[in-house]
């Protein structure tokens, strides 16, 4: 019969291999674009004179994308090759959107031979924009990516980059970071931060992480389980870095404005210092810490960035 300890083992090791297992990565559809209402004729026209929307839609099209008007209106047949070329082409004129899908026809091999060292900088580029969805591929990216055939994680960047999608409300980074959490890989590990994120993603609708909640919560004690709940339930994501599809310059969060992100942290000592992890506290303009009762203001005293903790 299995030990406790052995059996939680087996069932960390069984979420970890499912979130970091070689998964595809999603493509934009980019079906909401207006270009796809128009003839074809005159989306390659547009196209050829170097409208991105319209190269978008061309490459949407031939990427086999095709919604039942747009066929209607003289669309051919899906080619992944000519799809590749409409990407690359509204990709040099820095779209998020072209350089996001490009990169995962790179990594997936859709019309285009595989190449990783390709798509890991598109995905940089894209994840650039701010836009959850890229930051979330290019996570998936350090997580997935395999050299030589052999399985090759970057926790601790696929970590950084799908914490940035779930703070902005993407519900399959959130997933992922609190599989991380509860495993400690790429992070420290913190069973408590690993509930509030399954909580968070529960939330958006995701019933596998509302299992795993369940699942965490017995293990937890009473308090642990209040404090994760208690962050769940004031999370708020934080502005997307893109509006109406066009990346936003500069964007910055104020004092004014909603928090970057939230974590959990440990009292220590009598006279108030708390541990809590370095990414919870890093390039925040303000931190503030709350306890069952009150909002204190603090201030970072010393960081080790190397095992992620804050005093």
């Amino acid at each position: 019969m299995k030990s406790p300890s052995l059996a939680l083992g087996l069932v960390l090791f069984a979420l970890v291999q499912s979130v970091c297992a070689k998964d595809q990565i999603p493509l934009l559809d980019n079906l909401s674009n207006p270009w796809l209402d128009k003839p074809f004729r005159e989306i390659a026209k547009a196209a050829d004179g170097g409208t991105v929307d319209a190269q978008l839609a061309m490459a949407t099209i031939y990427g086999g994308f095709i919604l039942e008007k747009t066929r209607g209106l003289g669309a051919p047949e899906k080619d992944e090759k000519k799809a590749v070329v409409w990407y690359e082409k509204a990709a040099k004129q820095n779209d998020w959107r072209a350089q996001y899908n490009l990169a995962v026809h790179y990594y997936q091999g859709f019309g285009v031979e595989v190449d990783h060292a390709k798509a890991k900088e598109l995905f940089e580029l894209a994840a650039k924009s701010g836009e959850e969805t890229t930051q979330a591929g290019l996570g998936m990216y350090y997580l997935n990516v395999e050299i030589g055939g052999k399985p090759y994680p970057w926790y601790k960047e696929g970590a950084k980059w799908h914490l940035l999608a779930a703070q902005g409300g993407n519900w399959y980074s959130q997933y992922t970071v609190a599989t991380l959490y509860e495993a400690g890989l790429g992070v420290v590990r913190d069973p408590v931060e690993a509930l509030k994120w399954f909580l968070i993603s529960a939330s958006n609708g995701h019933e596998p992480a509302l299992v795993q909640a369940n699942r965490l919560e017995s293990t937890l004690t009473p308090r642990g389980v209040e404090i994760a709940r208690a962050f769940a339930k004031a999370f708020v994501p934080r502005p997307s870095g893109h509006k109406d599809g066009i990346p936003a310059r500069n964007t910055e969060l104020t004092g004014q404005t909603q928090p970057r992100g939230f974590g959990s942290g440990f009292i220590i000592t009598a006279s108030g210092f708390v541990l809590s992890s370095c990414h919870v506290v890093q390039a925040g303009k303000a931190i503030k810490i709350r306890t069952a009762d009150k909002t204190f203001d603090a201030k970072v005293v010393e960081v080790d960035a190397d095992n992620d903790l804050a005093l």
